[in-house]
């Protein structure tokens, strides 16, 4: 009787083991089928913001072809536009300047310097300075002239 009675014991632990072994293979399923069904979802969502993106990108070009075509369309308009303020001018002159500070550097330095490197005496600065103003004067005075400043430059003089 204690056979049978281990017997009947150790079927029933085996019936409850395999229970025990289905419930936990159909637990793994179910698991298996919902990771499966969120990484389909997950799929989708990213497959519909890559379209998304693909759309703004398609309506960015879209928006900068339309820019550059209405450019293209109007350039002659904005060409002949641009040229009209040049259509008033009656003559151009190039006057060279160069020379006026007696070759002396133009960063600021006063140019009082003989051959030798040596500085001027005060007095000699003082001669070659008139000197050179006095020379200069008509070439400065043409080019005010030629700027049409002389003018006002005598009217603030006056006053």
């Amino acid at each position: 009787m204690t056979m049978a009675i281990e017997t009947r014991c150790k079927e029933v632990n085996d019936i409850e083991q395999d229970a025990l072994l289905d419930i936990e293979r159909k637990y793994l399923r179910t698991a298996q089928e919902q990771w499966e069904i969120e990484k389909q979802q997950r799929y989708s969502e990213i497959e519909q913001q890559r379209e998304l993106k693909i759309r703004e990108a398609e309506q960015q070009a879209q928006i900068s072809l339309k820019r550059v075509i209405s450019l293209y369309e109007n350039l002659p308009h904005i060409i002949r536009e641009s040229v009209k303020p040049v259509e008033k001018i009656d003559g151009m002159k190039i006057i060279s300047v160069e020379g006026l500070n007696n070759g002396a550097p133009v960063n600021g330095h006063s140019g009082d310097r003989k051959a030798n490197g040596q500085s001027e005496s005060l007095p000699e600065a003082l001669v070659n300075s008139a000197l050179r103003h006095r020379a200069m004067a008509p070439l400065v005075d043409s080019l005010l002239n030629e700027a049409g400043i002389d003018k006002e430059l005598k009217k603030l003089v006056e006053e």
